[in-house]
């Protein structure tokens, strides 16, 4: 990098102009591309680094070899970074080219993206029809298999396998989804083991134990803690929370 930029204070001013360019597609939450660079420009923030143009140049002139391919003029009298080139990728994406394995798995993937299912349901549902696959025992398949070997699988999950009652559910709703929608068949009543449904007790802390918590906390800590307390956040939702969430003027 110094090589190019050469050195002292040319290195300093352009690393400085790049960063300041991150952290303003950061507040506006945007990806760094050449069309939110031209925005940069106008920005005020761009407007007190002299050097912004020449160093988001050439940010950009190195960036293509790896990511985008980019029309730019690198000459001094260009007065923009170029336009960007079409994306031509020749690699399909993930799900594109896992089409499974078995004429069951197919079917199974044809039915699940026709009705627009997320990736990871569409593993999941995957997944446990391979296991039930397994579980027959031969000549059986899962293409004939009925309401019965459905049911021997589902008990084995609660007796030997000792499984949660949502994990049962949720085998029986990705084996139901498969011979319903996927092969089109009714397999009727399915009669099997249910596994037991584990009661907890709840722990809470009382309101002087909340208290004497927050005592010992400060700062953003503190902040945090009693806004979870107080609004019944879930933890992920608390950290993703950002300033314009929050409308005080509405409460």
């Amino acid at each position: 990098m110094q090589a190019e930029f050469g050195v002292g204070r040319e290195v300093e001013a352009w690393g400085g102009a790049l960063m300041s360019f991150f952290r303003w597609c950061k507040s506006q939450r945007c990806p760094a591309s050449v069309a939110v660079a031209l925005k940069f420009f106008e920005s005020p923030v761009a407007r007190s680094e002299p050097d912004a143009r020449d160093a988001l140049r050439w940010f950009f002139i190195r960036a293509k070899a790896q990511r985008v391919p980019l029309n730019v003029d690198p000459s001094p009298r260009s007065s923009g970074l170029g336009e960007v080139a079409p994306k031509h990728n020749s690699v399909a994406p993930l799900a594109a080219r896992d089409l499974g394995q078995s004429p069951w798995e197919a079917t199974l993937i044809r039915a699940c993206r026709e009705r627009g299912f997320l990736w990871r349901t569409e593993t999941t549902y995957r997944e446990w029809v391979g296991r039930f696959a397994a579980f027959l025992t031969p000549p059986r398949v899962v293409e004939v298999a009925d309401s019965s070997d459905v049911g021997g699988f589902l008990s084995y999950l609660a007796v030997e396998r000792r499984c949660s009652s949502s994990t049962q559910k949720q085998a029986l709703n990705a084996l139901v989804f498969f011979f319903k929608e996927a092969l089109k068949r009714e397999i009727g009543e399915i009669p099997f083991k249910r596994a037991r449904v584990h009661k907890k007790m709840p722990i809470v802390l009382t309101r002087d134990e909340c208290g004497k918590l927050f005592s010992t906390l400060e700062g953003t800590s503190r902040l945090m803690a009693e806004l979870m307390y107080g609004s019944g956040l879930r933890l992920l939702e608390l950290l993703r929370l950002r300033i314009h969430h929050v409308d005080p003027d509405r409460c």
